[in-house]
C-alpha cells in the first residue's frame, strides 16, 4: 500500500471531483392554481443559448427547514421579442401596458409582484425516461394573472 497516496496533499484534483454535499430537493406540489411572488431572476447560458428562470415563492405554502418552496418558469432570452414571446406576455401583464416599441424589457423586471400560476409536475427527464416519484418536481407552467403589483420596483 502506497502511504503517500493516503496523504491529502498527494491526491489529484481528479479524485475530488465525485465528493461532494446533496443540493436541496426541488419543491412538488399538487397541480394547480396558486398565488406566489417572484422573488429572484437568473440568467444562465445553456446548450441553445441564454435562459432567464424566475423563481417564485407559493404564498400560504406550508414550509418547513427541510422544505424547498420555490418554483421555477424558464424563459429563452433572445434579442428582440415579439408579441407572441412569453417575456412580451410576462412583461405586458406585470405593466399593465405593451412595451413601446424598442423599449428593452428584461425577465428581472417581472420580480416583486404577486401572480397567479399554474403549475405542473416533471415526470420526465431530459431523455424522456420516467422519474421515479420521489424525483418528480413542480414548475409553473403559466401565468395567469397579476395579483398584487408592487409600485415601489420601477
Amino acid at each position: 500500500m502506497n502511504i503517500a497516496y493516503l496523504n491529502p496533499q498527494n491526491r489529484q484534483k481528479s479524485e475530488y471531483r465525485n465528493v461532494g454535499k446533496a443540493k436541496q430537493s426541488r419543491l412538488h406540489v399538487p397541480d394547480g392554481e396558486y398565488l406566489a411572488m417572484a422573488t429572484d431572476c437568473k440568467v444562465l447560458k445553456m446548450f441553445a443559448g441564454m435562459k432567464a428562470f424566475i423563481e417564485f415563492n407559493i404564498e400560504g405554502y406550508d414550509e418547513s427547514p427541510n422544505e424547498f418552496n420555490s418554483v421555477y418558469l424558464a424563459i429563452q432570452m433572445h434579442e428582440k421579442y415579439g408579441p407572441r414571446s412569453k417575456l412580451y406576455k410576462l412583461w405586458t401583464l406585470a405593466h399593465g401596458r405593451v412595451p413601446n416599441k424598442g423599449e428593452k424589457i428584461s425577465p428581472k423586471d417581472l420580480v416583486g409582484h404577486i401572480y397567479q400560476i399554474t403549475t405542473r409536475t416533471v415526470t420526465h427527464d431530459e431523455h424522456q425516461k420516467e422519474h421515479h416519484d420521489l424525483m418528480k418536481y413542480s414548475v409553473v407552467d403559466s401565468i395567469i394573472a397579476l395579483a398584487v403589483r408592487n409600485n415601489r420596483r420601477k
